[in-house]
């Protein structure tokens, strides 16, 4: 048994002597070698050129002749096949030739390479800036709110690749993923990709192209949205009448705002201020619309007309007698004489059935000294008109004033 394995061994180095010795160059086929392209450092690459088209998956057999001892064990890992590429000037689709070497610096010859050639397309670099658009699915404010338009950060892109491909570009949109909402607040998300669109409206390949940026924020601003109506306010001195009483219709009747703050409690817009006196049967007045800074106009007016209600309101004049001009909280230790004999002239408005009651005897024009400053002599000053007893009657047209004189009492 012993013999016999010493004879095995023998038989087996005498075989590798005599292959080496008498047979030392051996022809082999290594299959499937990958192709490596690399343009650094070359002229098409140091110019702005840059592989618009090739397979990477690309590979080839090559037939090898050398020393049995270095390649008779090769594989695809001790090889390393490239494309010639110094031969590239300027853009277009060349047949490039594919040299192989050694993975490990051995010495052999390269007998064939099959395919020994690839076709290769080069393109001129060109960086271009595109705003970004939003499109998005799915996402709409709830009942009572608007959703606005949704604001992307960043605005734009700037996207680098070839220059032809580069020129199919139409529209750069950020998709936004994520489910179905119905929004009550504004809403903000980064589950987004960038999507490109050619000028035919199709989904182009991205792989050609690098971006300034693939992380983009989407923010849907949401505002609640409420209908509302004006409103007048009327300045009077004192409160001898009831200005909610007064009706007024505006044009247009109502104004759609929207704030981002809640706004359920807004009941009113209130467009201006008009004095009581300054009412008559037939006023129209015009104001312009001015908003609270967060509360936006979504309606677009800038101008509202109120116009009062004048139904079953009817206008009278009167003249005010000396007694009926009243003077209050004279100071104790002033003397206060009228001058003012009578007012004339007088026109209230009021309702109907109020008016036709009233008399002379029933209209006042008073004016209190509480916080006048208390010097003898002759002043005037602008008295309030009312009718005694009625808070649905007021004193329409110009100011009136009165005459008084200011005096040192006479001390008996």
């Amino acid at each position: 048994m012993m013999l016999k394995i010493v004879s095995v061994v023998l038989a087996v180095v005498l075989w590798i002597i005599l292959s080496i010795t008498m047979f030392p160059t051996i022809y082999t086929t290594v299959y499937d070698v990958p192709v490596k392209l690399d343009i650094s450092g070359t002229f098409a690459d140091e110019n702005g050129l840059s592989v618009v088209n090739f397979n990477e998956n690309t590979t080839v057999d090559v037939k090898l002749s050398g020393m049995r001892y270095e390649i008779g064990n090769y594989s695809a890992d001790d090889l390393v096949a490239s494309v010639e590429v110094k031969d590239v000037f300027s853009d277009g689709t060349y047949e490039l030739a594919i040299s192989v070497k050694s993975a490990h610096g051995d010495d052999f010859n390269i007998v064939k390479v099959t395919p020994s050639t690839c076709k290769v397309k080069f393109d001129y670099n060109q960086s271009r800036e595109f705003p970004i658009e939003v499109e998005y699915t799915g996402i709409s404010a709830d009942e009572g709110y608007v959703l606005k338009t949704p604001v992307c950060e960043p605005e734009t892109i700037t996207i680098s690749g070839p220059e032809n491909e580069i020129s199919k570009i139409n529209r750069a949109v950020v998709l936004v993923k994520g489910n179905k909402q119905k929004l009550t607040e504004t809403f903000s998300t980064d589950d987004t990709e960038i999507v490109l669109y050619s000028n035919n409206g199709d989904v182009m390949d991205k792989s050609d192209f690098e971006f300034s940026t693939e992380s983009f924020n989407v923010t849907f601003p949401v505002f609640m949205s409420k209908s509302v109506p004006f409103s007048i306010n009327v300045k009077q001195q004192g409160n001898k009448f009831d200005a909610s009483s007064l009706k007024f219709t505006f044009d247009p009747e109502t104004i759609n705002v929207q704030s981002t703050k809640d706004i359920s409690l807004v009941e009113k817009i209130d467009v201006g201020s008009v004095n009581l006196n300054e009412i008559s049967l037939d006023s129209e007045f015009e104001f312009d619309v001015t908003l609270e800074n967060d509360i936006i106009n979504a309606s677009g007016i800038d101008k509202v007309t109120a116009k009062l209600d004048s139904t079953g309101l009817v206008s009278k004049k009167f003249t005010i007698d000396q007694s009926n001009i009243r003077i209050l909280n004279k100071p104790a230790n002033k003397a206060i004489t009228v001058n003012t004999e009578k007012i004339t002239d007088v026109t209230l408005i009021g309702p109907k059935d109020v008016m036709s009651k009233l008399t002379n005897i029933d209209v006042v024009a008073e004016y209190s000294m509480q916080a006048h400053s208390i010097e003898n002599g002759n002043v005037e000053v602008q008295a309030t008109i009312y009718a005694q007893g009625y808070d649905d009657v007021w004193y329409s047209g110009d100011v009136k004033y009165i005459i008084f004189n200011v005096s040192d009492p006479d001390i008996p």
